[in-house]
This record gives C-alpha cells, structure tokens and sequence, in this order.
C-alpha cells in the first residue's frame, strides 16, 4: 500500500545534509514530490510517496542524518518548531480508504513512532486520526514550541515523559489529504502578512465559502526583506486555492504591495488543479 510521506524537519541552513537527504530519496521505489528547505524558516519538508513500508524505513534512516546535526537550545528560525522531526503528516492517497488500509496505515505510524522513540529517547504524540490525544492537546504543543515544553511532564504515547534537550519531541499523525501554498510579499515586516492571515481565519468563522477548513499563517523572511503567507485547505473538497489567491493578491494590490507567485507547496492531485490555476506547480508535484 502507497503512503503520502509529509515531513517537517528542524534545519534550513545545512546544505550538506539537503545533499545527503536527496540522496536517500533519489530511489527507484520513491517518487519524490517537493524537497525544499529555507533558511529564514530554518526549515526543510519533504513530501514523497512510496509503499508503506518504505516510507518507515526511509524516514527512519533520514532521522538518522538529521539527528545528530540538530540542537534545538542553539535553533534560531522564523517557524516555530517542536522537535528536530518536527511534524510527521501520512495522507492515503485514494479517496476512499478501506478499513485494511486504515490498519496498514495505523501500524505503519506506530511504528515509526515507537522506533524512534526508543532509539533516540524523545517523545511522541500520535495525532489527527492516529490520535490518542486531543486536538486541542497537539495544538497547544505546537503553538507553545520547543521552549515551552522544557520542564513539562508530557503525556507521550511512545517514548519518555519529558522532551529530548537538543530533538524535543515529534508529532507523527496519520491527515486527510490536504493543499497548502504560499505567497510572498515584499514588505520589510511582517504587519501586511499577519494581517492577511488574521483576515483569512475571520473568513472561515464567519462562514465564506472560499475559505471553508482554511487554516493561514504568517513569516518574515529577514534575509530577503519579504514576508510569506502561509494557507492550508483542509477541506480541499469545499474549497479551491484560486478565490483565496486572488483575494490577497488584490489586497496587496491596494496596499501597493508587490506580491510575489503563489507557490504550491508538497503536492496536489489532478482532480484538484482545475482549481488551482493561479498556483505555480511542478509535474512532480502532481499525483492521482
């Protein structure tokens, strides 16, 4: 069974270990989506398909590079991040999965899960459908960051009780297929950008159509004197990327603000592109 690998790893500024992680997935058996990585962020993700059980060991040995090369007490990075894994998203890519899928899916998350958590001694909370948590649980984890959780006692569901001091601790979860993409702005801070993303949320909750299971935030890419808006579909259903790219291009427009492409980031199906026209995508990123 194929498994859509999304990965979120804490390093953006090591061109070296980019190099060796394009190695490991440079493989007959992987069909490699997106691999990108920013050093405002201090970022990498990688997004690939492969058989379920490939995708373990793959992920397994890439932990492997990263590791030993990642000290979140010295991590300085625009995103916020939680551990050196930090968020660990696996997608069924067919639209219906059965019930063995489901399985082979659930084993294949726990055990990622508990081969980590055992050989690197850092713990692991199982979320979205993987989940023996909360959703309020994993998102107060992620929105406190690595730094809030110094100290805590955590309710892991593989590995100790107390973060890792230089890996902190990974969110591994088992999503429904979902789009982001991103668009950056020229803009010396990051008050246009927020503003965006505080409008886009107002939207959701008030119910617009376009914006239905739309989560957003916002960046500061220092180095380049632009800020980034982040957008999430997670009803990639009910809505399209389109009205929401054109909404904020627009608002840029009468803020006089240059908007920069907006680019798709990881991967998008077939059926999904009729509405996503004004998205800069990749033939790799494409899949279904």
């Amino acid at each position: 069974m194929r498994l859509l690998s999304i990965t979120h790893w804490s390093f953006g500024r090591d061109r070296e270990l980019l190099r060796e992680i394009r190695e490991v997935v440079d493989h007959e058996s992987i069909y490699l989506h997106d691999l990108r990585t920013d050093p405002d962020l201090n970022r990498t993700l990688l997004v690939f398909t492969s058989d379920h059980e490939f995708v373990r060991t793959t992920l397994v040995r890439i932990a492997g590079l990263v590791f030993p090369r990642v000290d979140l007490s010295k991590h300085v990075g625009a995103h916020s991040r939680t551990g050196a894994l930090d968020i660990c998203s696996m997608v069924l890519p067919v639209p219906d999965p059965t019930r063995q899928e489901m399985e082979l899916a659930m084993g294949t998350t726990e055990l990622l899960a508990a081969t980590l958590a055992a050989k690197y001694e850092i713990p692991i909370l199982l979320t979205d459908k993987a989940g023996r948590s909360t959703e309020a649980d994993s998102l107060e984890i992620k929105e406190g960051g690595f730094g809030s959780l110094i100290g805590q006692t955590i309710e892991a569901d593989f590995g100790p009780c107390t973060v890792h001091p230089r890996l902190g601790m990974s969110l591994i979860g088992i999503r429904d297929y979902f789009i982001t993409f991103q668009i950056d702005f020229e803009s010396p801070n990051g008050g246009f950008a927020r503003t965006l993303a505080r409008e886009a949320i107002e939207l959701r909750t008030a119910g617009d159509p376009h914006f239905l299971g739309v989560e957003a935030s916002h960046f500061t890419l220092t180095s380049r004197e632009r800020v980034r808006l982040s957008i999430e579909i997670d009803l990639p259903d009910l809505a399209t990327p389109d009205p929401i790219i054109e909404w904020a291009l627009d608002r840029a427009a009468r803020e006089g603000i240059r908007a920069f492409a907006a680019e798709l980031v990881g991967a998008i199906r077939v059926s999904d592109l009729p509405g996503a026209t004004r998205l800069s995508v990749r033939d790799p990123q494409i899949f279904g």
